[in-house]
């Protein structure tokens, strides 16, 4: 069944990556979630929920309903890079610095035309 996803999502343009089912551990692996303060006339605040694994995460954003993808990478250092999307087309990226002894990250989100900052703290 697997491959038919894989098919489905070539002709969706891609789709967002699955988390890895091997890996090595890491200190930021679990759930993270956020919110967006955004900084610009027109835009909107949204939460950002994702689940990390073995360095790699995937989750959503949402305001209400879901509006979008996240998936990406977290570094040794705790430097989330993400990518936000629908269906796999990246639309916007976040950088966040994630600390796994505290449970809490502090960092940016990037769009046309809107842009802030994103608080996350680990929930689980």
């Amino acid at each position: 069944m697997r491959w038919l996803a894989g098919i489905v999502c070539l002709g969706l343009a891609g789709c967002a990556p699955e988390l890895p089912e091997t890996g090595i551990p890491t200190p930021y692996d679990g759930r993270w979630t956020g919110k967006a303060s955004p900084a610009g006339a027109g835009c909107y605040a949204f939460t950002i929920i994702v689940d990390v694994r073995f360095g790699k995460l995937v989750g959503e954003i949402r305001d209400g309903s879901k509006l979008g993808d996240v998936w990406g990478d977290i570094g040794p250092d705790g430097k989330l890079n993400g990518k936000i999307g629908v269906a796999g087309v990246r639309g916007a990226r976040a950088d966040v610095q994630l600390d796994g002894e505290t449970g809490k990250g502090v960092g940016s989100y990037d769009s046309k035309p809107c842009s802030g900052t994103l608080e996350m703290v680990r929930a689980g």
